[in-house]
């Protein structure tokens, strides 16, 4: 009230000092940004922040010039023409002072930042200009505008005076000398703002305790300490990871297979399968390292697998001359066409160790589940020798490997005795050593054909041979087999339709109950032929229907 000061003063007063709020914050933005490496996105950002806030700065400062120009007015004493004349005048300093502080702000807007605005306006409340904009928020500020430049003219004279004032007027807005600037640490020695009030995000040297909302305009000043590892392969999105055959590696499978061949089961001996360029060798390596079908361990038809593989390398199948491996075979372009056909079912099919199913290849024959039931490789060119293995495929009922030019050697392995369901045993015109095996009468009781001729067998003729009541064909001939002629055996066996027992070392006689059982009296044997012929027969027969010389 005591300080009359016109609005040049004030004029003069406002301009200098934002000049001064300019030059400290482009002195003070000036080291934020040689510090801190700010971008240029970013800065345009807190300028446009900053001129924002200098907007407000400036309607206090005419806000509170309006104040102080209502009490100047009041308390003067000059006539309707001294007001007058003050009223134009303060209608001029006004655009006057709009214009400079206009220029003065968006000057001071253009290298500022919204940290510095923020915190200069919030900074300022306990001066009188804080005041002020407080008090003549919303409406209030602009109605006491309005009727500052409408009526100061008529009503001057007319007010009273206010004997206490709402807002004490200042004399010219305050002006922070020190404005902090968020883009360098904190100068200031006051504790900062609440953060959620803050219009703009402070600089922290830090490490944030939550992920940046915006990336980062600028790369990383420091690159990565360590390059970041990979604890488990990655894999396409929606894809699965890859699978091994059989879930194992090679190697792993094929010492289940061996384990399960030589430990498990003892199907074949381990020396054996170790022994390169055996039979058993060669079976396995091309069950684990050529065949395409690839069996897991755990298929239940392994050991079958292994077994028919063997049978074929045990009986030379690269020269068979119908159905061998085209991979190996001796003939460049093998066939597989067989003409014969079993009673009881083709035997046509693909070649051997093709990559199907083994039911699938010729000669071979099959129960619904896979099982295999009839081998039937004759007149074939099959040499070599029977497997022992054979009682690893227990449903065989019919094996039957006989015909010129077939030349099986070495003996009939004992293990044909443990197959149950044996109805057909055809091994004749081989050159087969050794004995019949006695297990072959004891286990084989549903044996119906038993064809051993034309061999080299030796022993004599097991007595367990009237235990296979269901057999019905049976030839020995050509075999020097010695011992007495089997009449009393034979006269057990019913269903004997052919008995051709000549070409041999036997000798007596054929009972009358063998002759019971032709044709002739009503059974069902309608061939026998024996060593009957000449002056001194080596059996005397009164039934035959043929007899040999011996």
């Amino acid at each position: 009230k005591n300080h009359n000061f016109n609005l040049d003063e004030i004029s003069s007063l406002t301009i200098a000092t934002m000049r001064i709020k300019r030059d400290i914050l482009n002195a003070l933005l000036g080291i934020s940004i040689a510090s801190t490496h700010v971008s240029s996105k970013s800065l345009r950002g807190v300028m446009s922040t900053e001129k924002n806030h200098n907007v407000v700065s400036r309607e206090e400062i005419f806000t509170s010039y309006n104040n102080h120009r209502h009490h100047y007015s009041s308390s003067s004493n000059s006539s309707d023409s001294d007001s007058d004349s003050s009223s134009k005048s303060s209608g001029k300093s006004s655009s006057g002072s709009s214009s400079g502080s206009k220029s003065s702000s968006s000057k001071s807007s253009g290298k500022s930042s919204s940290g510095s605005s923020s915190k200069s306006s919030k900074g300022s409340k306990g001066s009188s200009t804080s005041k002020s904009s407080k008090g003549s928020k919303g409406s209030k500020s602009s109605k006491s505008s309005k009727g500052s430049k409408s009526s100061s003219s008529r009503d001057e004279e007319t007010r009273e005076p206010s004997t206490t004032p709402s807002v004490t007027p200042s004399a010219f807005p305050t002006v922070s000398a020190n404005p902090s600037v968020s883009l360098v640490p904190t100068i200031s020695s006051a504790p900062s703002i609440d953060p959620d009030s803050s219009l703009a995000p402070s600089l922290s040297f830090a490490p944030s305790a939550m992920p940046s909302i915006q990336p980062s305009a600028t790369p990383s000043l420091l690159p990565s300490t360590s390059p970041t590892v990979s604890m488990a392969p990655s894999f396409p999105s929606g894809s699965m990871p890859p699978t091994l055959p059989c879930n194992m590696d090679a190697a792993t499978r094929r010492q289940m297979i061996l384990d399960i061949l030589t430990v498990t089961n003892d199907v074949t001996p381990v020396d054996e399968i170790n022994t390169i360029g055996s039979s058993a060798n060669l079976a396995f390596e091309w069950l684990v390292g050529e065949d395409e079908l690839y069996l897991c361990p755990d298929d239940p038809k392994i050991i079958q697998r292994y077994v028919i593989g063997k049978i074929y390398f045990q009986g030379t199948g690269d020269q068979w001359t119908q159905c061998s491996r085209p991979s190996s075979s001796i003939s460049p372009n093998p066939t597989c066409e067989p003409e014969e056909t079993s009673s009881e079912g083709t035997l046509q099919g693909l070649h051997w160790l093709n990559s199907a199913q083994e039911c699938d290849w010729a000669f071979i024959r099959c129960r619904e589940d896979l099982c295999i039931t009839h081998i039937e490789v004759d007149d074939n060119n099959v040499a070599g020798t029977l497997v022992n293995e054979i009682d690893w495929l227990p449903y065989i009922q019919v094996y039957t490997m006989d015909g010129d030019p077939n030349e099986l050697t070495g003996t009939i392995p004992t293990q044909f005795g443990n197959l149950p369901d044996l109805r057909i045993l055809d091994l004749d015109e081989n050159g087969l050593t050794g004995t019949i095996p006695e297990e072959i009468y004891i286990t084989a009781i549903g044996l119906e054909q038993l064809d051993l001729d034309s061999n080299m067998l030796t022993g004599t003729i097991s007595p367990l041979l009237g235990t296979l009541t269901s057999l019905v064909f049976l030839q020995f001939f050509g075999n020097p087999l010695t011992g007495t002629f089997p009449s009393d055996e034979l006269a057990l066996l019913p269903n004997l339709r052919v008995v051709g027992l000549y070409d041999m070392d036997l000798t007596g006689e054929v009972s009358e109950a063998v002759c019971d059982l032709r044709d002739t009296n009503g059974g069902a044997l309608n061939f026998l032929q024996v060593d009957c012929g000449g002056n001194n027969p080596q059996v005397a027969c009164d039934c035959c229907t043929s007899c040999s010389n011996g």
